[in-house]
């Protein structure tokens, strides 16, 4: 389970976005808690809220796989 204020490195990568891997690859990031968000039909979708070089970023459940809590 992530807590809120904790420190994580993602150890995600993806062989189709660079982007993708040089901004999240092995970087520090703050957990900042579930991000819940309710769409027009009232589905209920539950992502989650990082702070990446003091940028707020938002993922998907299926993310989390990917972080390790920072020693």
């Amino acid at each position: 389970m992530m807590k809120k204020g904790e420190l994580y490195i993602c150890q995600a990568w993806s062989v189709h976005d660079d982007k993708f891997t040089a901004k999240w690859l092995m970087k520090t990031c703050l957990y900042l808690g579930e991000d819940i968000s309710e769409r027009d039909d009232g589905y209920m979708v539950i992502n989650h809220a990082f702070l990446l070089n003091g940028k707020r970023e938002i993922v998907s459940q299926e993310f989390l796989k990917f972080m390790k809590k920072a020693e």
